[in-house]
């Protein structure tokens, strides 16, 4: 969720629809059945917390450098060992976790069921923190099928809770999700801006200015920026977003394709084309590489309908018919793959 907002506004600006659900590419069963055995094996293996910690920590990790299936794989595991060990906490954050990682591959069905399940269990034992994480990641549900009134009911359930315990970076992410509601989906931007400054400065204060998580702050300011037209405060955020992101996460992270597509569609609201085809041609390579195969997702889709749009609104754009023709049939297949 942190960025993957930005990729349905830039749809929007470009003049494309969203879909209002996804179900995840490949073959669910043999994944599944992959991920149980190996949280089998390492249930039986794997006996104290501090063994599973540095599991789910692990797992954790892999998600933030964008490599999900390791995470999931990872994470599976670790919830198969706080099960075994019978540690509420424990399986709270990582379906939590796992919620992200599947958020992170367009999984929106197993996403769901991972985020409802931390809920019940995190409100089950007086976990507020992670009851609180966990209404985030079902806020995002409502979110993406476009229930924009439902998701902000989450989102500042959530908000409260973490301002109720003074946990500040849970806040910060309370505070970008409601954002990202108010001008993606509710169009409310004077009501959005403050939102997305306060949680820009709290991850500023509390993480730095060149964490990751403060780039997706910056990214999403900049989102609301660009959808009101104030471009010129836009691009300085999106470059400093990209900046640190490329440092942070690497060339080929999906986060920093994202930054990519977003700066892109900047460049093309204002003109820029020639500095908006590298940008989108380089954030589809970073997607097909990543998510290859088993998983071209919405991403690939935006990015391919972004770059045919660019090819027909280019000057010489006669010269290109074919091409963004070609382009948007692949990226209607891919969306119709995942509807």
């Amino acid at each position: 969720m942190e960025t993957r907002s930005l990729l349905l506004a830039s749809m929007l600006l470009l003049g494309f629809s969203t879909p209002a659900t996804a179900i995840a590419d490949g073959d669910p069963q043999i994944v599944q059945e992959r991920q149980d055995r190996n949280s089998t094996t390492l249930a039986q293996n794997t006996t104290t917390t501090a063994e599973v910690a540095t599991l789910y920590e692990t797992g954790k990790t892999l998600r933030e450098q964008g490599n999900y299936q390791e995470a999931l794989a990872t994470l599976e595991q670790a919830l198969a060992a706080y099960e075994t060990l019978e540690d509420s906490r424990g399986i709270a954050q990582t379906l939590v976790q796992l919620g992200k990682a599947y958020d992170g591959l367009g999984d929106y069905e197993r996403m769901g069921a991972s985020y409802q399940r931390a809920l019940e269990i995190a409100k089950a034992s007086g976990d507020k923190q992670q009851e609180a994480y966990a209404l985030n990641g079902v806020g995002d549900i409502y979110f993406y099928q476009q229930q924009y009134d439902e998701a902000r009911t989450y989102y500042e359930q959530a908000l409260a809770i973490f301002e109720a315990m003074g946990d500040d970076l849970g806040k910060a992410e309370s505070l970008l999700y409601l954002g990202n509601n108010y001008y993606v989906g509710q169009q409310n931007y004077e009501a959005a801006e403050p939102l997305l400054k306060q949680s820009l400065l709290i991850r500023e204060e509390q993480l730095g200015a060149d964490h990751s998580l403060t780039a997706a702050s910056l990214n999403n300011l900049a989102g609301l920026y660009t959808i009101m037209g104030r471009y010129s405060q836009a691009e300085p955020l999106y470059k400093q977003s990209l900046l640190i992101r490329e440092q942070q996460l690497g060339a080929d992270h999906p986060d920093t394709a994202t930054s990519l597509n977003n700066l892109a569609v900047l460049y093309w609201n204002m003109g820029r084309y020639s500095e908006a085809e590298p940008l989108l041609k380089r954030s589809l390579s970073i997607i097909e590489q990543q998510l290859r195969g088993d998983h071209l997702n919405i991403n690939t889709a935006n990015t391919l309908n972004n770059l045919a749009g660019l090819y027909q609104r280019k000057l010489n754009k006669y010269s290109r018919t074919n091409t963004a023709e070609q382009i948007q049939q692949l990226s209607k297949l891919i969306l119709n793959s995942i509807l």
